[in-house]
């Protein structure tokens, strides 16, 4: 819960200092978040048995999955901060 609070600051701090796509503190941050708590599951299923929301054990498989939902989902979040920070800082 705690990284995902920490994720969505990120994306406010990038929504309200963003002027153009170039890479700042808070983009690298939020990034490294995202890619830290797939290594974090990935060392949970792998590791220490992690179960999936249904109480079975969760395969490389249902990493996988995670994996790209993070990053697909990361990454429309990110470009949606930037994009309309860019847009409404300009429009102003």
């Amino acid at each position: 819960m705690l990284r995902n609070f920490i994720r969505f600051m990120l994306l406010v701090v990038i929504f309200q200092k963003a002027r153009d796509w170039s890479f700042a503190g808070a983009d690298w941050a939020y990034w490294i978040i995202l890619g830290l708590m797939i290594a974090v599951r990935y060392v949970d299923i792998t590791r220490l048995d992690g179960e999936t929301v249904y109480g079975v054990r969760a395969t490389r498989q249902d990493w996988w999955r995670y994996a790209g939902l993070m990053v697909i989902i990361g990454g429309i979040l990110w470009a949606t901060a930037h994009g309309l920070a860019i847009y409404l800082h300009h429009g102003a």
